[in-house]
């Protein structure tokens, strides 16, 4: 098999017309047809469905030939991913999460992630219950959809629409993300305080040897490698917090809030892995629906254990239900692009049994 990448100068804008012209070119160049032309992977954007709308177009007024677009469209489960853990760590609501999807879907690739979790950290109540006033039609459509899917793996995913915490306009300023999880806002808080001055940035290194760095809102996995250093670090910084708590202002971290911790990171860490395998070299389209399945059933047992009474945590509860919104979203809309399936049928590590486990209607 042989790769080439190319690069195009895309001048005047980055619209979804704009790349259909500069993508038909190139396949111009190369003598690739309709009839030959493969899939196309790309983030979740919405421009890139309008490139392929318009390169059909363009490809069938050149040949005769039709090029089905919407079943050729195979989403990055990267993004995805990302996507989810943003609406895992920002989320008010499943109407917040629309909002800010709708808000970025004309935006490109890593500005779309930042756009979307800059969306997410400034809506407020009444930019979101405006937002489901005017889309409750479409609401219902996406709703009926995901509760009714096609395919259902083992964990049941399409009941849960009907048990979510809260419902999708409901907003609660308790569950304002991250925020509204104290374990994390104080290790925040920590990393504020450390890069507020060299001086403290200084008595932190001393005293613990590591830099602990700092979350942002634009990339899920800074809260992971922020979490991973601070547990390392464990008996450093508590000592370190000790001898500082007073200019910490309440924010030294707790027993309680280090088992959070623990359980947060245990929580990330297969969302972690599964990026690493979709960004490997032998990644492959087959695993793709695989990754959906394990986070998802993931999403289950950790949302079963924080359900249980002697272990009830609205807060765990409702992030995890964010995080599956998302991730139902975009494994609903594989059931539009047969080649997911296919790849699982010639995979000889899963093949027809497979499915039959997974998707047992």
């Amino acid at each position: 098999m042989a790769y080439s990448l190319y690069a195009f100068k895309c001048k005047y804008g980055h619209s979804g017309a704009t790349q259909a012209e500069l993508v038909a070119g190139t396949l111009r160049k190369f003598n690739i047809t309709a009839q030959s032309l493969g899939y196309y992977i790309g983030d979740n954007a919405t421009s890139n469905d309008t490139c392929l709308e318009e390169l059909s177009k363009i490809l069938e007024a050149e040949s005769g030939a039709e090029y089905p677009h919407k079943r050729r469209r195979i989403r990055c489960i990267g993004h995805i991913i990302n996507l989810a853990l943003q609406a895992f760590l920002l989320a008010r609501s499943k109407e917040a999460l629309r909002a800010a999807l709708e808000a970025t879907a004309d935006e490109p690739g890593s500005t779309m992630l930042e756009e979307f979790s800059q969306q997410l950290h400034e809506l407020d109540p009444a930019e979101i219950v405006a937002h489901s006033d005017t889309t409750t039609h479409q609401k219902q459509r996406q709703e009926e959809r995901q509760e009714q899917p096609t395919r259902k793996p083992t964990h049941a995913r399409g009941k849960r629409a009907t048990t979510t915490h809260q419902q999708a306009s409901n907003v609660d300023e308790r569950f304002a993300g991250w925020q509204g999880i104290p374990a994390l806002a104080k290790l925040h808080a920590l990393a504020v305080y450390i890069r507020s001055s060299a001086l403290h940035n200084d008595q932190w290194y001393d005293a613990v040897g590591k830099q602990l760095g700092i979350d942002t809102i634009t990339r899920w996995s800074s809260w992971y490698r922020v979490i991973t250093v601070a547990l390392k670090k464990k008996p450093q910084i508590i000592q370190f917090t000790a001898e500082l708590d007073n200019d910490l202002e309440g924010n030294t971290l707790s027993s309680r809030d280090w088992e959070m911790l623990e359980r947060t990171l245990e929580f990330l860490q297969p969302f972690y892995e599964a990026t690493l395998e979709a960004e490997g070299a032998m990644a492959s389209i087959s695993q793709s629906l695989e990754l959906l399945d394990l986070l998802l059933g993931h999403c289950e047992k950790w949302k079963a254990h924080y359900s249980q009474p002697r272990n009830r945590d609205d807060r765990i509860i409702h992030s995890i239900d964010m995080c599956c919104f998302i991730l139902d979203k975009y494994y609903t809309m594989t059931e539009d692009v047969p080649v997911h399936a296919a790849a699982l049928l010639l995979d000889p590590s899963k093949r027809k049994s497979y499915i039959e486990e997974c998707w047992p209607e």
